[in-house]
């Protein structure tokens, strides 16, 4: 992936976009960008025109990859006409059409140096006043958050990862501490509700992270079914959870300790030389 965006003319410092689901091709585009020393722009597969237009001119980003669908809208259809009002988007690929020529290049004949405080990521949030705001987050702040997310971790541990990886949550929780552990992750595209619960009892799932939402309607649904006897660790991330609603993941689900990560994603960046080790 990396000699493939460098092939597309891609430099080190450029922005990469993307826009899909929960799936390995979100994965294999965060790492290639990042190998590389290219930013990646994370943006919501439901983002539509006023979002995507004022994200990808914002952050100047020169390629994107996206879902070809999503629901029933067809971005293969929408971007052709969309171009002209994103000018700095030179290439588009799409997940099941074009996105596989990106998988046939050769290794990178050059590592590029990548240093610890180079910007990794960029993405976007509401403010309090509802306008979305980007974040750029770098090596090292992703790595320190991964590492604080642990709790504890181990390669036994069976991790599933309900929160979206255009997330900070997603990302840090759902994969990066899962790689500092050798833990194995299980990722659903999206959430819902009979397909989180039945990869819990299916995948033995030991770690579960989610954002308060999702709890709520699991401990609804969990009252009227069996009990989770594998889950240890019930991580919240997303948005803050009160002492009553741990109070109640605690109850429902007592083999697990609750553990609330919800933090300020801009504060997360180590201090310089402070970068933690691999």
């Amino acid at each position: 992936m990396a000699a493939s965006f460098r092939a597309c003319g891609i430099e080190p410092g450029d922005r990469i976009a993307i826009a899909t689901p929960n799936i390995a091709e979100w994965i294999y585009t965060f790492f290639g960008a990042v190998r590389m020393g290219a930013t990646l722009v994370t943006l919501d597969v439901r983002y539509r025109e006023k979002e995507l237009e004022a994200i990808l001119n914002e952050s100047s980003a020169r390629l994107l990859v996206t879902s070809a669908t999503s629901g029933d809208f067809d971005f293969t259809q929408f971007y052709p006409t969309f171009r002209p009002r994103i000018p700095t988007v030179e290439e588009i690929f799409y997940i099941g059409g074009n996105f596989t020529q990106l998988l046939e290049a050769s290794p990178l004949e050059h590592e590029a140096h990548v240093d610890p405080h180079t910007p990794a990521v960029m993405m976007y949030a509401a403010d309090t006043t509802g306008q979305l705001k980007s974040v750029t987050l770098t090596h090292a702040s992703l790595l320190a958050c991964a590492q604080g997310a642990q709790v504890r971790q181990t390669e036994e541990d069976v991790f599933l990862c309900l929160l979206p990886l255009d997330e900070m949550g997603g990302i840090t929780c759902g994969i990066l501490n899962t790689l500092l552990s050798a833990s194995k992750v299980v990722m659903l595209p999206t959430f819902s509700l009979d397909a989180a619960l039945a990869a819990l009892r299916e995948n033995a799932i030991t770690v579960l992270c989610a954002n308060p939402i999702m709890y709520s309607s699991m401990l609804a649904k969990l009252e009227s079914t069996p009990t989770i006897d594998a889950l240890r660790l019930a991580l919240i991330g997303g948005s803050n959870a009160s002492a009553a609603p741990c109070a109640a993941i605690g109850k429902a689900i007592p083999s697990a300790k609750v553990v609330n990560l919800d933090g300020l994603a801009e504060s997360s960046e180590p201090a310089q030389g402070d970068f933690p080790p691999s």
